[in-house]
């Protein structure tokens, strides 16, 4: 569960009721959704079905639950290992003094890039899958693509 709405990269807003804490405690759940994490290697990982909460202040992180979706969970040591569904690790923690695994994963946005090529030969080599410029000339040449101007390329 997550109290800031800023890490969610995708909320169902039709998701809503309230969580029990073991004390007995209940808190309202807004809307579940998906956050992006960075792991340390600077690759990306989805964790879903994470509810917003606002009223929390700090994250929660159901071992059960990641147990259930078949994520990894060594203990061993007084140390923590998490690992996703695929074998890689996202987190390894060390157990605090009042016997707590405090992790402190970095969430991320996806961005999307774009970008602009002027040469059109560059622009059909990459939109046909990178093919390569004899076999783009051979194609205008031999009319095999409906459009497909003649290619003029330099090494």
């Amino acid at each position: 569960m997550c109290g800031d709405k800023d890490k969610f990269i995708k909320l169902d807003e039709a998701i809503s009721g309230n969580f029990t804490f073991a004390d007995h405690s209940k808190v309202a759940i807004k809307w579940k959704g998906m956050i992006l994490i960075k792991l340390k290697d600077g690759s990306h990982r989805f964790i879903g079905d994470v509810y917003y909460i606002p009223t929390v202040k700090s994250n929660i992180l159901s071992l059960g639950q990641l147990l259930e979706k078949g994520y990894k969970i060594k203990m061993k040591d007084h140390t923590l290992t998490l690992l996703d569904t695929k074998g890689y690790m996202i987190a390894k923690v060390v157990m605090t003094k009042n016997i707590m695994f405090l992790l402190n994963i970095e969430t991320d946005m996806p961005k999307c890039l774009n970008t602009y090529v002027k040469d059109e030969t560059w622009l059909l080599h990459m939109r046909l899958g990178h093919v390569n410029f004899d076999s783009l000339k051979m194609m205008a040449q031999k009319e095999m693509l409906k459009g497909l101007p003649s290619i003029i390329h330099s090494n």
